[in-house]
């Protein structure tokens, strides 16, 4: 009779007991999808709608998309031109005026203005002079204040407008305030110097470091202490005024020639910021010593020209060798003749393109020597006896004696180069990081002439700077469907705007140049667009390519590749150097957009409290101010008409207003892209669902809905920062990802005070066409307990101490933990963003021997890292593992999760974790598909042209990681005297049942001193309670309260019946489940895998199934959760956090002091 108990109950019954169990909590997912967050009833709605179907026309797309990008270049130049022409003709007048030095600007003459990033002058301009500049001359800028006003108020989003002369001084408007005197020189910057040669450079310096540099020059302006430390600080000079269109490569010489190490030994490097300051590093650290070997150090900078690739532009790049010595060679390392024959013989090779100009330094060089320098710069190879061909360049010769124009001498190289004729096309520059905090900028600059002494030369160069953002913003929030998208790259191949990139707005550093070709590699035949669009050509083709889809935050949950055939459409800008291509999907062909709606809501709350106070009775949420009945509506950048503008401009009363009033249907539209009025009206008829109160109701902590097309509402409304988009936050990219099942975030700090959060979220389709697109994705917040009442509810073995549960998702992340809901293990392992091969190396070590879990590694650019990765897949829906380690392991169905029930396990495994850094500073220990945390290895990458050297076409290019979002900023008593929105009395819940996972409610069991367990635990409320808020430790103003007299009881009340029932039912259950338990041990002797497949899987379905429950919470008390390694503690509450719902944990700006108490109920949450 036990042989057949243990064989029919264990053996079938157990396995397909769990996986109806699984299945129970699936439904349980299901249920609160629509109960508490609406998802069925939102998804009922847009299949009720209306829809206007259209063919995606590509060609006519490119050409509205290449037509707005063109007007804004031509605008943009035109300012520039505008302000030529007023300078040359104010310098044709010559009036001397006051210079109004930056460096002494007042304060009271300064305001903050965000478009700027700085306190500035609308009214007036500053100069900046260098130490030789003389203050007595004409100033430009002073006699143009009026036309840089005309055109900022004209361009709102203009940034810069500046005028530099050709003697140093340079004028800015706005007036703001520097702190560096006499230190800056515009002539050496690499917008003045290509304004003035517009053409390409190819430069290599070459370096005399030999014993006789340690010499002292005779001083001057400056104070150098060695002819070496000269030569590098023009050296330097001149690595400063290059720009990434140009290349560059040094050579440092004494008795032999050298390279700095790496790709610069052997080819030119693009003068990306990144190359210069590399090179500027390998010159300060030069030391002198050694004999002087002019031909090797020659022949080499002349290799450098012969080994790089040829440029598309080759004929029109100048090529200069800037050759530094302070004497003559050494005569047994090369005669004259040696050398100058070594020139020819090099220069041929290159179609005797190079031109050399040589710099003596001292005054100790011989004429001899002197007369070396000028014959090596003239090429003159006769005079040493060397056949001459007659074809090369002369260049100059000069001689430096004392150090006072050092960097005018060599920095001023380029004038060899200037044109003879004027300049009148304004130039754009590549994309670069402005040094004041405008994030990317491009700057427009045009030469500047003037007539003296009877002579028309060059008086200096105009500019403005525009940032990228405006430029591309119509490429950049680029929507038509979640496959299709627009790229910009430039005549070189270097990309301005991509998916893969980073949004301009978002980068906070020098960019990265990376070329379209690395980009769009999983493109079979690209190769051929990508010369065409280089040439300046247009057209179209279908290729197959694999499209790169985010799964989250990108550098923790990686990507997923989906094969697609696609439409690439491209064609130049005209007027500029770049080109465009529109690329969209083939199964998007056809596209669906709301049709307009008849009715429209009377009232919104607009987010922007601080210019529409809301009218509805106000709470605060954790410290914020917030509106309880009624969501808050803001709109992402990618529903505005100009989403640059919406980001620059600070927004005000009368535009708020007008927004409010085009959402009502009470003015025209001017601001917004045609769809988000009717979509935000579609989703905010969820609201009134989730005003009802239900089981759920206490439990969740945020509600929101945001659309494709911008629209965005959540519940409690509150204010968020303009720049909040949804579009680009993890929960959304994760739900998009797994679009049609319900996807479960794990653990993360809720930025608003509410402790530990997990999000659930889903998408809402359009229900038309063979592929829905999706128009939503829905979402909410709720707590830890909640969800882990919910899991063990459904899997009551869960409850068993001899039993481990753990809900993974997709990623290998884990949801949900025994240690999570443990303050005291989650104070000490830390909660958020845990991942299975920390917390569970054993199981982590067997998923990933059996193939469920696997490596997967992509590249990203921008860190010059390989992230490495986890996808869990199974192949069926659930398997069994017996052994050292044993556990079953089901998909649950119509979600991103999978659950682990474990019944044994060992602290022993091969896991390599390193837990003493964050989760995404990891470093990789091991190769190939070894089991190790989620970690990042540096990635094999070619500096000097900006591309993969790997050259490994299957390994995808990493998203671009999600910035961090402060909090909106809110008046210091905003919260003054209101009442929690979540108005919860939690010390009056007796049972543990009834408080464990309410908002802002703690079961307190700890004791806050000692961390030992309490006798008599209590309900309090999270930030009074010990160990509150999942283990984050917020201590209170005051020592938590003694609730050891109100007897709370986990139990409950319940009458003799009932307990002679439950006594029976008890004792009938503990003898079949130690029967059990002994047949199981029995036939587990040895290690078994078992793959089943007995439970129903349910297809995907636009919507949720339904099932409803009495009662979600039993009164039965939790079982204390095992004892768990130790992990790294958790982040200290003092560190800003991505206040958006369903962000993430971000570090915080340093010397930020952690408050006292971080729910006060007459203050608002840390500002940060």
């Amino acid at each position: 009779m036990l042989l057949v108990v243990c064989g029919v109950l264990c053996c079938a019954s157990v396995l397909r007991t769990s996986a109806q169990s699984a299945d129970a909590f699936q439904t349980v997912l299901s249920t609160f999808a629509d109960d508490g967050l609406g998802v069925n009833r939102l998804q009922s709605k847009y299949d009720g709608l209306s829809y206007r179907s259209a063919a995606v026309d590509a060609q006519a797309t490119l050409l509205e998309l290449s037509g707005a990008l063109d007007q804004k270049f031509q605008s943009r130049k035109a300012i520039a031109l505008g302000l030529k022409y007023e300078a040359e003709r104010l310098l044709a007048q010559g009036t001397n005026n006051a210079l109004d030095e930056c460096c002494f600007l007042s304060e009271n003459r300064r305001t903050y203005d965000s478009r700027f990033s700085d306190d500035v002058d609308l009214n007036g301009q500053c100069n900046r002079l260098t130490a030789t500049t003389d203050n007595a001359q004409f100033n430009v800028g002073e006699n143009l204040v009026s036309m840089f006003k005309s055109n900022l108020q004209s361009n709102p989003t203009l940034k810069w407008q500046y005028f530099a002369s050709q003697e140093g001084l340079i004028s800015i408007y706005p007036a703001f305030k520097v702190q560096d005197c006499g230190s800056y020189d515009p002539r050496f910057r690499p917008w003045y110097v290509s304004a003035s040669v517009p053409e390409p450079k190819d430069v290599v310096l070459v370096i005399d470091k030999s014993g006789s540099m340690t010499s002292t020059v005779t001083a001057g302006r400056e104070s150098f202490s060695s002819r070496m430390e000269l030569a590098k600080e023009a050296a330097k000079t001149v690595l400063d005024s290059l720009s990434p269109d140009d290349r560059v490569g040094v050579v440092a010489f004494s008795t032999v020639a050298e390279y700095p190490s790496g790709c610069y030994s052997n080819r030119l490097a693009r003068a990306t910021v990144s190359n210069v300051d590399k090179l500027k590093t390998y010159v300060d650290n030069l030391l002198p010593s050694g004999s002087t070997n002019y031909k090797d150090s020659l022949v080499s900078a002349f290799d450098l020209f012969i080994q790089s690739p040829s440029r598309s532009d080759e004929n029109l790049a100048h090529k200069v060798i800037l050759f530094l010595t302070d004497g003559e060679p050494t005569n047994s390392l090369g005669s004259n003749t040696a050398i100058m024959q070594a020139i020819r013989d090099k220069n041929q090779v290159l179609g005797f393109k190079v031109v050399i100009l040589t710099y003596g330094m001292g005054d100790g060089i011989q004429s001899s020597g002197e007369t070396l320098l000028r014959k090596i710069a003239e090429q003159d190879y006769e005079y040493y006896g060397v056949v001459s061909t007659n074809l090369s360049t002369a260049g100059v010769s000069d001689i430096v004696r004392t150090d006072s124009n050092i960097r005018q001498e060599l920095g001023s190289y380029y004038s060899f180069f200037e044109p003879d004729a004027e300049l009148i096309e304004p130039l754009i520059s590549v994309p670069y990081y402005d040094l004041f905090g405008l994030g990317l900028v491009l700057t427009i600059s045009v030469p500047v002439y003037s007539t003296q002494n009877g002579k028309r030369g060059l008086a200096g160069v105009m500019a403005i700077d525009i940032a990228l953002a405006d430029l591309v913003s119509d490429i950049t929030f680029f929507r038509r469907d979640e496959v299709s998208y627009a790229f910009i790259i430039d005549s070189s191949g270097v990309t301005l705007t991509h998916p893969l990139l980073p949004v301009p707005t978002n980068v906070k550093e020098a960019p990265t140049y990376i070329d379209i070709l690395t980009l769009e590699h999983q493109t079979v035949g690209f190769d051929e667009i990508r010369t065409s669009m280089l040439n300046g050509s247009s057209g179209s083709r279908v290729l197959y390519t694999q499209w790169t889809v985010p799964l989250g935050d990108s550098k923790m949950e990686g990507v997923r590749l989906d094969s697609i055939q696609a439409q690439y459409n491209w064609q130049p800008i005209s007027g500029t150097t770049y080109s465009l291509c529109l690329v969209v999907a083939r199964d998007f062909t056809t596209d669906y957009s709301l049709s307009p709606l008849s009715t429209l809501l009377s009232s919104y709350l607009y987010h922007r409290f601080d210019l529409i106070p809301p009218t509805q009775s106000k709470c605060s949420q954790f410290g914020r101010l917030a509106v309880f009945d009624d969501a808050s509506v803001k709109i992402s950048p990618e529903g505005f008409k100009d989403p640059f503008a919406y980001l620059d401009l600070e927004q005000t009363t009368s535009q708020a207003n007008e927004y409010v009033s085009y959402f009502t249907g009470r003015r025209s539209n001017t601001y917004f892209n045609p769809t988000v009025r009717d979509s935000l009206a579609t989703i905010h008829s969820v609201v009134s669902k989730w005003l009802q109160a239900n089981d759920f109701t206490n439990f969740i902590v945020w509600r929101y809905v945001g659309t494709e097309d911008g629209a965005f509402i959540v519940l409690p409304g509150l204010r968020q920062v303009k720049e909040f988009d949804h579009l680009q936050r993890p929960w959304y990219k994760r739900t998009i990802a797994n679009k049609g099942d319900i996807v479960l975030s794990s653990p993360y700090v809720d930025g608003f005070g509410a402790g530990y959060v997990i999000t659930l979220s889903h998408t809402i389709l359009s229900g038309r066409g063979e592929n829905p697109q999706v128009m939503a994705v829905a979402a909410m917040d709720f707590t830890i307990p909640f969800m882990w009442t919910e899991l063990t509810r459904s899997m009551s073995q869960c409850q068993n101490s001899g039993t481990r549960c753990v809900l993974i998702d997709n990623a290998g992340f884990v949801v949900i933990h025994p240690d999570f809901v443990d303050p005291r293990l989650a104070s000490e392992n830390g909660v958020d963003t845990k991942h299975i091969t920390e917390m569970e190396k054993d199981l982590a070590a067997s998923l990933v021997n059996r193939n469920i879990m696997i490596k997967s590694r992509c590249n990203d650019f921008q860190k010059k890292t390989v992230n490495v990765f986890w996808k869990v897949k199974m192949s069926s829906s659930s398997q069994s593992v017996s052994g050292s380690v044993a556990y079953d392991i089901y998909k649950v169905s119509q979600t991103n999760t999978f659950l682990i029930v474990s019944t044994r396990w060992s602290s022993s495994s091969n896991c390599y974790c390193d837990i003493t850094k964050p989760l995404g500073s990891r470093t990789c220990q091991l190769s190939g598909a070894g089991c190790e945390c989620p970690c990042s290895r540096p990635l094999s990458y070619n500096e000097c042209e900006g591309v993969d050297s790997t050259n490994d076409l299957s390994i995808p290019v990493c998203p671009p990681s999600v910035p961090p979002v402060a909090l909106a900023p809110q008046e210091s008593d905003a919260t003054a005297g209101l009442t929690s929105c979540f108005n919860i009395d939690c010390k009056s819940k007796r049972r543990k049942s009834d408080c464990f996972g309410v908002v802002g409610c703690e079961w307190c069991s700890y004791d806050y001193t000692s961390r030992s367990t309490i006798s008599s635990p209590y309900c309090d409320d999270s930030h009074r309670c010990p160990l509150g808020s999942r283990g984050l430790a917020f201590p209170s103003a005051q020592p938590p309260l003694d609730h050891s007299t109100d007897k709370p009881s986990d139990e409950g009340e319940s009458s003799p019946v009932i307990g002679i029932v439950v006594g029976v039912t008890v004792t009938v259950a503990v003898v079949i489940v130690v029967v059990l338990a002994a047949c199981c041990r029995h036939k587990s002797n040895h290690t078994t895998v078992r793959t089943t497949t007995s439970h129903s899987q349910p297809q995907p379905s636009t919507s949720v199934q339904m099932s409803k429950t009495k009662d979600p919470y039993p009164s039965s008390s939790q079982p204390p959760p095992p004892s768990h390694p130790s992990a790294p503690p958790p982040p200290a509450y003092n560190e800003a956090v991505d206040l958006s719902p369903g962000g993430n944990l971000l570090p915080s700006e340093p010397g930020y002091p952690p408050p006292t108490n971080p729910y006060p109920t007459s203050a608002p949450y840390p500002q940060y």
